[in-house]
């Protein structure tokens, strides 16, 4: 329940309850490939090529961030769960928005994920749920607030569809999920569906008060985590 030790942004910090819907098209293969090179996962790449885009909305509007507080859910299941029902914990880290580098963000947060599926109390929410649910509606609603108040952004990766989905006959050409935004400027999920990653970028328009320019920021986030290419090995000095 500790928040980040990072600072919130000061132009994302003050919202409201409104939205804007922000849907951007990647492909699957080059996105996971770009992860790969990085030494991390397809989730890893979305997660950077997110912080990217936010990078240089600060940077369009003259404010320079380093770090910023930010939400991710991170899965709990294991092979002996049932199917069916969710299994995931939120976790909070220290966002590394200023990196330039697509390949050193990419590496950062796949070590942060790393530890944080390690993290012993992770799951603790589960524990001590049948204790929550005997306090009254309003003190649930101040812990809940509190925790989820403390990030600027978060972001969501989900299981991606191995299907081709028809509609009255009609192929269905994207899937795009409007995340719910628990007090944060942007919430930005992901679902892979017919080798497109379709993500959906719920915006509070009173924090992110230029929504077309923050959307061509994330466009150039993802262009630049996708044509991002691994450093090449130094080979031997000449003789």
């Amino acid at each position: 329940m500790t928040p980040p030790q990072a600072p919130r942004s000061p132009i994302l910090r003050d919202g409201g309850t409104g939205y804007r819907f922000i849907t951007l098209d990647v492909p699957l293969n080059p996105l996971k490939s770009a992860g790969k090179a990085a030494g991390g996962s397809v989730n890893d790449a979305f997660l950077a090529a997110l912080l990217g885009g936010v990078r240089r909305y600060h940077e369009t509007l003259g404010v320079a961030v380093d770090y910023l507080p930010m939400a991710i859910p991170v899965s709990l299941r294991t092979g002996n769960d049932p199917m069916g029902g969710n299994r995931f914990a939120a976790a909070r880290f220290v966002a590394p928005v200023g990196e330039p580098d697509p390949g050193a963000r990419i590496s950062a947060i796949h070590r942060f994920i790393a530890e944080a599926r390690g993290e012993p109390a992770l799951g603790f929410l589960d524990m001590i749920a049948p204790a929550l649910s005997l306090l009254p509606g309003s003190v649930l609603t101040q812990i809940a607030a509190q925790m989820t108040g403390v990030s600027d952004l978060q972001a969501s990766n989900m299981a991606g569809v191995d299907r081709i989905f028809y509609l009255a006959g009609v192929k269905v050409l994207r899937l795009y999920v409007l995340g719910p935004r628990p007090g944060v400027a942007a919430i930005a999920t992901m679902l892979s569906y017919d080798g497109t990653c379709c993500i959906g970028v719920n915006v509070d328009p009173e924090a992110i008060t230029d929504v077309p320019e923050f959307s061509r920021c994330l466009q150039e986030g993802f262009d630049e985590v996708l044509t991002w290419k691994a450093p090449k090995a130094a080979g031997p000095e000449a003789q």
